[in-house]
């Protein structure tokens, strides 16, 4: 420990020096005056300074005034008379750790001195704690300022579709949590292996038009060709392109499968090199970047197909609506074709006395099949208006049925049937095609209407049953159906062959067609043998 001793006493000088703090081990310069005093404090760096207050020649307070002005910060014991209490109050405040009174003793230089060193000492580990906290703290804020822009980036890659925005965020934080001063990104296009300018930040103006241009800096090459980061600075850099744009380079692989499909290059203008940090970070930016180009990729190939299935679905419904069309036109021309002959055998009836059994017979037997083909030709028009877009619009299934038992009151009198209904008291919201929910009711109320001898009973019942779901039925206490019948009363080949045998049952066809109606709302449809006589028709549809 250097200790600078201020005295122009030669007695005390050899007391305190030479007598007590050398024997110690301490390096003791002497200075017998003031002058001298500043030159050995500003050359020697002292770690304490002993100095007698009473000096001859410039007084031991404006001594210390001048350490002050100086910027010298040393540990300093001054030595006073008794009586100069005042004076060592004033030098205390002038920046004074310890004092000894004269005459002076070794013990009492002793303890001065070793309480001061330990002042030292803890002051000296204060300033090397607090150096390491602040340190601590610089890591930290660093530390947080990557995992924030790490976690940005993130969400960006999630976020943002335009691949150009995208980059230019990934650079951008690429500088910050690296503190680089320019970056850029470049992305392999085709055969043999070229690499071009995407996106950059930092860069001379005039680099700025090789965006979208191939692009060789020197070192984006060997980091391509090895698949492995590189951090570079100060005179080797210098030998390649890149030294031009920095003293300090750190080039990182983009990869997709342990392919490299781009490289990340951020650059500082000081040769301070980068650290292994800065390395594992920005390996995790470039892992974000690649993970943005694949699905860059993915996103282009999806919307690629789905416009190839657009295109699809477009040309088959344009198929679809002009064969539809062209079978209308031709059940048209058929139906009125039909008729035509129809009408021109009728001719035949008046005159049926005229004819032989045999041409009579005939006869009968052309009107039979005119019949079963014009039905045949009104069950397929009936398809094609059943499979016809829905007008979808949500109402109360309440008002529909009650509308559909209105339309039906005179045939139900005509054949005093009565009528009876359970329905909910609040409305029950459906969102359908009113007017072919409207057939479907008729189709079932006809059917029971036609079942029914005169006084039967019809019940017609509507319930929620479940989340989601009403159910309708109609109960007739009628003659009920033949099971063949039962069996095949959905079944759309079974009814036309009927009309084809001209055994004329419109209903039949028509159950088949609101079967076809129920089923495109998403619905269910049924017919059961209601136990005690007659029968039960039902369906289910989604509620509203």
């Amino acid at each position: 420990m250097r200790i600078l001793l201020i005295e122009s006493n030669p007695e005390i000088s050899d007391l305190i020096a030479r007598q007590t703090l050398q024997p110690l081990g301490y390096q003791v310069e002497i200075a017998g005056d003031s002058s001298t005093a500043i030159q050995k404090t500003i050359h020697v760096m002292p770690d304490m300074i002993i100095m007698d207050l009473n000096m001859s020649g410039l007084s031991g307070k404006d001594l210390l005034v001048a350490f002050s002005s100086q910027g010298i910060d040393v540990p300093l014991i001054i030595i006073a008379e008794s009586g100069q209490e005042e004076d060592i109050i004033q030098a205390f405040r002038l920046g004074a750790s310890d004092y000894l009174l004269s005459p002076i003793r070794e013990t009492e230089i002793v303890s001065a001195v070793e309480r001061v060193m330990k002042q030292v000492q803890v002051k000296r580990e204060k300033e090397r704690l607090g150096k390491k906290l602040e340190k601590l703290n610089k890591e930290l804020q660093q530390r947080v300022r990557e995992l924030t822009t790490i976690y940005a980036l993130g969400k960006a890659v999630t976020s943002i579709t335009d691949q150009r925005i995208l980059f230019d965020k990934i650079i951008e934080g690429a500088l910050y949590i690296t503190e680089a001063d320019r970056g850029w990104i470049l992305i392999r296009k085709g055969e043999p292996k070229t690499f071009y300018l995407k996106a950059f930040r930092g860069l001379p103006k005039e680099l700025e038009d090789n965006i979208n241009k191939p692009w060789d800096d020197g070192l984006s090459p060997i980091v391509a060709l090895s698949g492995v980061s590189m951090r570079i600075h100060g005179n080797p850099l210098k030998k390649f392109k890149i030294g031009q744009l920095g003293s300090s380079a750190l080039v990182v692989p983009l990869k997709a499968q342990k392919e490299v499909i781009g490289i990340l290059v951020i650059t500082r203008d000081k040769a301070i090199p980068f650290s292994q940090s800065n390395q594992a970070m920005l390996e995790a930016v470039a892992d974000y970047a690649a993970i943005s180009m694949v699905n860059a990729e993915l996103f282009n190939v999806l919307e690629r197909r789905a416009k190839k299935l657009q295109e699809v679905v477009n040309n088959v419904k344009k198929d679809k609506r002009e064969k539809a069309q062209i079978l209308h036109n031709l059940n048209q021309e058929v139906k009125s074709q039909l008729n035509e002959i129809k009408e021109f055998t009728n001719l035949f009836q008046d005159g049926v006395e005229n004819l032989g059994s045999d041409q009579y017979e005939a006869l009968t037997s052309i009107r039979k099949r005119l019949n079963g083909v014009i039905n045949i030709v009104s069950a397929v028009s009936a398809f094609q208006e059943s499979t016809a877009k829905l007008q979808m619009v949500k109402v109360d299934l309440l008002t529909l049925a009650k509308n559909a038992i209105n339309r039906h009151m005179e045939k139900l009198g005509m054949k005093n049937i009565d009528i009876n209904w359970n329905f909910p008291s609040l409305p029950v919201l459906v969102e359908v095609d009113p007017v072919k929910i409207g057939q479907v009711f008729d189709t079932l109320l006809m059917r029971a209407i036609e079942d029914c001898s005169e006084g039967c009973e019809i019940d017609v019942g509507i319930t929620i049953s479940g989340i989601g779901k009403v159910d309708v039925t109609v109960i007739d206490s009628g003659a009920g159906m033949a099971e063949e019948e039962l069996l095949n009363v959905f079944d759309p080949y079974y009814q036309i062959i009927k009309l084809k045998d001209n055994q004329p049952n419109k209903l039949f066809i028509d159950l088949v067609l609101a079967k076809e109606i129920i089923r495109s709302h998403r619905g269910e449809i049924g017919i059961e043998s209601n136990p005690s006589g007659g029968l039960k028709c039902y369906f289910s549809l989604p509620t509203a």
